[in-house]
């Protein structure tokens, strides 16, 4: 079990006390994570109703590590993230994102400068409506 992000009155006990969790980095994180690739529309036009949905109904049952990234979506991933966690505790969940690629042009999509890596971290933040992220991964 997690205590360290269980969330009374949030999570529905029941599920997630069938969660398993494992340590990771001083962590205990679900063994069943979040992918956030698909609020980007990588698969198919997702509807923000259907991305709250689906986000709330993962962490209630005790997911509670989320991956996503800007080069899902161009953005828009991050953004319907930060929308559908508008009123879920912070505290439970574990929240990262990605840096490094950014364009849609092969030769043109990398950039792992320190200025554009700073800037999207600021920007990860602002569009995950969050004050820190718990990973920042280089892809």
């Amino acid at each position: 079990m997690c205590a360290e992000t269980l969330v009374e009155g949030f999570h529905d006990e029941q599920a997630w006390s069938k969660m398993k969790y494992r340590d990771f980095m001083g962590k205990k994180i679900s063994i069943l994570g979040m992918g956030g690739s698909s609020f980007g529309d990588c698969f198919r036009t997702m509807s923000q109703a259907e991305v709250n949905e689906i986000v709330l109904r993962g962490l209630a049952a005790g997911i509670n590590w989320i991956d996503t990234a800007y080069w899902y979506g161009q953005g828009s991933s991050e953004t319907r993230l930060g929308i559908a966690l508008e009123n879920v505790p912070r505290q439970s969940y574990y929240i990262h994102s990605k840096i490094g690629r950014y364009g849609q042009d092969f030769h043109e999509m990398f950039d792992f400068s320190a200025e554009r890596t700073l800037r999207a971290v600021d920007e990860s933040l602002e569009k995950l409506n969050c004050k820190y992220l718990d990973c920042m991964q280089v892809s």
